[in-house]
């Protein structure tokens, strides 16, 4: 390895233990409520050293998101690709969605808490950018099923898309945070499952888009 490749290797290692740090520090205190100061001390850098490596917490926080997001790309994409159909694929998907909270519930939340801007109000950062291409990338694989349900004649054909992307996005999401933080209440009163509320929300919002 030269002198370059590992001067990379060491620089990537660095802003790895930051970016652990920083994780751990925003799921326990909040991005507010967490400081560049409190980042250095977690991660055992001097303040200055964390700032070779991130101009902000901010950028931080994005690089986090970035992380995050491109996981839960991965999610979603091998839900898509396991199944075929609309509903076989639909299912792999919230299974798939499910399975992600579990693994890293803070990504999950923060994906879902995350303020997205519009491309042209971006800062210009490379980070940023990136967000949203991976973001975009998401929703036109959610697309190519929604439109792939309607071209088997399963899906309501005066359906719109996009609309219907966000829509489902937010409503699969809040139902999956929601059941987990309220599993006890849900177990207990109503006398089922967490899996088996989740599963049967899955089937009443796909009830929504197919035809009657």
């Amino acid at each position: 390895m030269d002198r370059s490749a590992r001067k990379d290797v060491i620089a990537a290692m660095h802003k790895e233990n930051i970016l652990l740090a920083a994780e751990g520090l925003f799921a326990a205190n909040g991005v507010e409520g967490t400081t560049m100061d409190d980042i250095a001390r977690t991660a055992e850098y001097s303040k200055r050293t964390v700032y070779v490596y991130f101009g902000s917490k901010e950028e931080i926080y994005y690089s986090i998101i970035l992380r995050g997001i491109t996981l839960l790309k991965d999610y979603v994409t091998e839900g898509l690709n396991t199944q075929a159909g609309f509903l076989s694929r639909y299912q792999a998907l919230c299974q798939k969605l499910v399975d992600y909270y579990t693994a890293t519930p803070f990504h999950f939340a923060a994906i879902v808490n995350f303020q997205t801007r519009p491309l042209q109000a971006l800062s210009g950062t490379q980070v940023e950018q990136d967000i949203f291409r991976v973001g975009e990338e998401i929703n036109a694989a959610l697309e190519g099923l929604l439109e792939n349900g309607k071209r088997e004649g399963l899906l309501q054909s005066e359906l719109l898309v996009k609309p219907t992307i966000f829509i489902y996005w937010s409503s699969l999401s809040s139902l999956i945070l929601l059941a987990h933080h309220k599993s006890s209440y849900i177990e207990e009163t109503m006398n089922i499952p967490t899996r088996e509320l989740l599963e049967y929300g899955f089937q009443l919002l796909s009830g929504m888009v197919i035809k009657k």
